[in-house]
């Protein structure tokens, strides 16, 4: 029987959200024939071939995905996270910036723009944005890890270890 498109997408997030990315790469040709322009299938396949370190299809699939879909904040962050990979700072800044223009409260958006302003060398401003992601969502782990990191940087050992120790 026909398999309707929702239900072809629905089992592509399954199989994503279970770690069955062997079988989205071998069903990708198939997927992209039968959904050129959906930005689900493009922002998995590009986390997927990020996850592979294929940075370039990865880009390649996520700005398709914004191309489709320009106001989705979570696309916007995993491109930012892929370009954080490749130590593109900058451009990493730029798209987490319009992601947070979209949605202001996405900590994780500025535990992101966090690690490309630590990576470019700008702690203060690191230490602003993972303190605005804790704020947001104090149970979030690797932002009190990344402010520790941060605060270690510049000397202030009782910050860091404070901030360590929320991060256990």
């Amino acid at each position: 029987c026909m398999k309707s498109s929702k239900d072809i997408i629905d089992n592509v997030i399954r199989l994503y959200e279970t770690g069955d990315i062997i079988s989205i790469i071998n069903s990708s040709d198939e997927l992209l024939t039968k959904f050129p322009n959906n930005a689900t299938i493009h922002n998995i396949l590009g986390a997927v071939f990020s996850q592979f370190n294929d940075f370039e299809k990865s880009i390649y699939h996520l700005q398709k995905a914004i191309t489709i879909d320009p106001d989705n904040y979570l696309i916007l962050n995993n491109l930012g996270n892929v370009l954080l990979d490749i130590n593109e700072y900058q451009k990493t800044i730029e798209v987490i910036n319009r992601a947070l223009n979209i949605r202001p409260d996405f900590a994780e958006g500025y535990n992101t723009l966090g690690l490309a302003l630590y990576k470019s060398g700008d702690i203060d401003r690191s230490i602003i944005n993972f303190q605005k992601a804790i704020k947001l969502k104090n149970n979030l782990l690797s932002a009190y890890n990344n402010l520790g990191i941060s605060y270690k940087e510049k000397n202030e050992i009782e910050s860091a270890f404070e901030s360590f120790a929320k991060a256990i």
